[in-house]
């Protein structure tokens, strides 16, 4: 795994080639990265702080966040973290109160547009991001926000639709764009099957969880008003016993005294129950260790995003699940790729 190291204005300053590295993609969410390597002069100058990792086959870029000396008593050790440039959207609120009703793309488009890259406030511009040309999902999005981190925003709403999210550079600016991973599953014909299975001998480890205690599917979201004044919608259908309630405050969507239409207004605490239910969906996750060499290839056969089908004959399951996270490590020992599946 070759890092490039860059300072803060992208000049390259040199290469890592010999070091423990983790370095780990997702999907829904910001992305980090750990780099090991036995101490030198040459290295402590090279890992900075605010320094860009970088590397050849892999579009996300590094930033270079925590550092950590030490020592044990017979070689000095240089460890760094750090985040995907996408950390960049958590440096910024939503500094006024903003209605966004429309697509998704173009909600959070509009979100970082008035926050990022040209704000009203020049001094909260960030001059290293821009917007990737705009690929026409239809995804809605209709909610309001206040005082949110973009990047809480942005990672919650994509959760919610199934979209995934990144910023990669090109002639050093950061890009922020939606994507979609694609469907190889056994549910679709239209695009080659990937298949992790120890049937395959491709699935040499793996771990099944599924997550049930913590389910909710109906949100009572309480907006602006007082007892029994208070402004409530209900989101969910669920009936019975399968009912599983959840309240949602969400005091901070405001109508402004009548500026916010009512039917705004209730599409507003409707996406927002509907982001709480994705945090609290049941989940079934598949991590493994696959194997490199046998099928398929990471970034070639599949990547992050994609859905895949995992099966493993023994246990008796099968199910077709999105890569939400792939985490590549790298040391003596070699490389290895373990992908987590989940929704």
């Amino acid at each position: 795994m070759q890092l490039i190291i860059c300072d803060r204005q992208f000049q390259r300053l040199g290469i890592i080639e010999t070091a423990s590295v983790i370095w780990i993609s997702r999907y829904y969410d910001l992305g980090d990265f750990e780099i090991y390597v036995a101490m030198d002069q040459e290295r402590y100058e090279l890992l900075r702080k605010d320094y860009y990792v970088l590397r050849y086959d892999d579009p996300y870029v590094g930033i270079i966040e925590d550092i950590n000396i030490t020592d044990d008593g017979e070689t000095e050790y240089l460890k760094v973290i750090g985040r995907f440039a996408e950390s960049l959207l958590t440096r910024r609120i939503v500094y006024n109160q903003t209605q966004v009703s429309g697509t998704v793309e173009n909600g959070l488009i509009a979100l970082i547009k008035d926050n990022i890259t040209d704000p009203k406030i020049n001094a909260r511009k960030i001059d290293i991001i821009d917007i990737a040309p705009i690929k026409g999902y239809r995804e809605k999005l209709n909610a309001q926000y206040t005082g949110d981190e973009i990047g809480d925003v942005v990672t919650a709403v994509c959760q919610a639709n199934g979209m995934g999210f990144r910023m990669t550079l090109r002639d050093n600016c950061f890009l922020f764009e939606l994507y979609k991973g694609i469907d190889r599953s056994y549910a679709q014909d239209e695009n080659p099957h990937v298949v992790f299975s120890d049937k395959n001998d491709n699935l040499i480890s793996s771990t099944y969880t599924e997550v049930n205690s913590k389910h909710k599917n109906f949100a009572l979201v309480a907006g602006e008003g007082e007892g029994a004044q208070r402004r409530k919608r209900p989101v969910g259908t669920s009936e019975g016993i399968d009912r599983r309630e959840i309240f949602v405050d969400a005091r901070d969507i405001s109508s402004n005294e009548g500026e916010v239409s009512d039917v705004a207004y209730d599409k507003a605490l409707t996406e927002r129950g509907y982001e709480k239910l994705s945090e609290t969906a049941m989940t079934q996750a598949f991590d493994g260790e696959v194997s490199m060499n046998v099928n398929y290839q990471y970034r070639q056969d599949y990547q992050l995003g994609d859905i895949v089908t995992i099966e493993n004959d023994r246990w008796g399951i099968s199910i077709n699940s999105r890569i939400i996270e792939v985490m590549e490590s790298e040391d003596e020992n070699g490389y290895i790729v373990t992908p987590t599946f989940g929704a």
